[in-house]
């Protein structure tokens, strides 16, 4: 079965290149909030895994352009984001008690990813088009979902979980927040200018503004 994505009116605001890097950079934003993510520009920037295997790594890649499309460039890097989080032992402090450990989490149902793509179509995830990506994401979180199928691999709460990081890694990302028109950690000295589609003298203007 096709996916149908919905069709929403969507406001295009992308800030220019660099201009969120000039922002992090000016006297607009708190010592704090620049060294947390100037970091998060030096981590997505890593080439190589501390965590993952390269292909198991490439495979995570892969899964996380799938979850957003629409920002390839940047979630791309989401990857290495978590590869960071994982070879730190870092997290949020607690998990679900039917679910492995973070690192645990992420092998196994990395793994058996790539072991449903190369039993269906003969070649790792990675290598798969786009639209082959999507379809055998849905049906391995179907599968995944199942209780009655679960020993195929999957860990409970995989995709869930997965998704959940993907998303927050992606747009607590500076670039992402380039990409989407977002200036909210420039809070320094206040926000005054508070009307409906104004901007503050500080916040970069957007290249085009358009609705489809």
């Amino acid at each position: 079965m096709q996916r149908e994505r919905l069709s929403l009116p969507v406001r295009d605001v992308s800030y220019p290149a660099g201009s969120l890097r000039d922002l992090l950079n000016g006297p607009h934003v708190s010592a704090a909030t620049r060294v947390a993510l100037l970091a998060r520009i030096a981590t997505s920037t890593t080439t190589e895994p501390r965590f993952f295997e390269p292909s198991m790594f490439a495979t995570l890649r892969c899964v996380c352009v799938r979850f957003v499309p629409e920002a390839e460039s940047i979630c791309a890097e989401v990857a290495a984001m978590i590869d960071a989080r994982l070879a730190d032992g870092t997290g949020n402090g607690w998990r679900f008690n039917d679910m492995p450990s973070d690192g645990d989490c992420y092998r196994m149902g990395l793994k058996r990813i790539d072991e449903l793509s190369l039993a269906l179509h003969d070649a790792p995830f990675a290598l798969l088009d786009g639209n082959l990506q999507d379809n055998m994401l849905q049906e391995a979180n179907h599968i995944g979902s199942a209780p009655s199928v679960r020993p195929s691999g999957f860990p409970a709460r995989f995709f869930e979980e997965l998704l959940v990081e993907v998303v927050e890694c992606a747009y607590s990302h500076p670039l992402m927040q380039e990409h989407i028109g977002y200036a909210g950690m420039a809070d320094l000295p206040q926000w005054t200018t508070l009307t409906l589609d104004a901007l503050e003298d500080r916040e970069p203007r957007p290249l085009r503004t358009s609705h489809a």
